[in-house]
């Protein structure tokens, strides 16, 4: 399978799926996992797309195959959207059809507003239902208050709750550790502190102000967090 040489000195992994005739001129797909995940995860969906479609599944840094991202190196828009953009490169794709699951559905809504060229469609899996209700606006600050014990140090947690879909601004106390491995699909996004995320297959990850995560209901990417400084969160599950 090839790799992609980034200007950082890493590469990236790609499975190309071509079932194609030589001269097939059709759209390809690339297909890009969600936070967490590799491109393994699209095993089940690629015998029906690669009839009509080659399929490119790349491993952002730091998942499935590709290199660990070097020293110092920050997941932002901008170094993902490059990552992508090397891949499209090195491949001699000048547009393709995007699938996202989950994060990757984000990233490929940032390429395309940034790349409109490269991008034909766009489609997203796992995408948050959002039940009907009023425009809302909500003073946090007026929000009660509920207590949750960690293995070590509390939680705190202002709810908002409508149907199915739960708001929240969660804040860890600094030292605080999760006291169970979560398996629910959220959205996540630090607003102030250190989040340390730990996965049950070992990796693990800091996020720091004005960075997310995103994760699927009971996927491979069961986690818990802590903080050694307190952190102040903002989830939607």
């Amino acid at each position: 399978m090839p790799r992609i040489a980034l200007p950082e000195g890493a590469s990236i992994h790609c499975i190309v799926d071509d079932f194609l005739w030589l001269r097939d001129g059709s759209t390809p797909v690339l297909m890009m996992h969600g936070f967490a995940r590799n491109a393994m995860f699209w095993n089940r969906w690629v015998p029906t797309i690669a009839e009509a479609h080659r399929v490119y599944r790349p491993d952002l840094l730091g998942c499935g195959l590709s290199d660990q991202p070097p020293g110092g190196y920050r997941y932002t828009p901008e170094t993902i959207g490059a990552q992508i953009l090397a891949v499209l490169d090195g491949l001699s794709l000048s547009k393709i059809h995007w699938v996202g699951e989950s994060s990757g559905g984000i990233i490929g809504l940032l390429l395309a507003a940034t790349h409109p060229d490269r991008i034909a469609r766009k489609s997203r899996s796992n995408r948050m239902k959002i039940p009907s209700l009023p425009f809302t606006v909500t003073d946090w600050s007026g929000v009660p208050v509920t207590v949750h014990p960690g293995e070590s140090g509390e939680a705190t947690w202002r709810t908002f709750t409508i149907g199915d879909l739960r708001v929240r601004l969660v804040e860890y106390s600094a030292g605080y550790l999760a006291d169970h491995w979560c398996d629910l699909g959220h959205v996540l996004y630090v607003i102030d502190g250190e989040l340390d995320t730990e996965l049950r297959d070992g990796r693990t990850f800091k996020l720091r102000p004005g960075m997310s995560y995103q994760v699927s209901e009971r996927g491979d990417a069961a986690h818990r967090s802590s903080t050694q400084t307190g952190t102040k969160l903002f989830i939607v599950d």
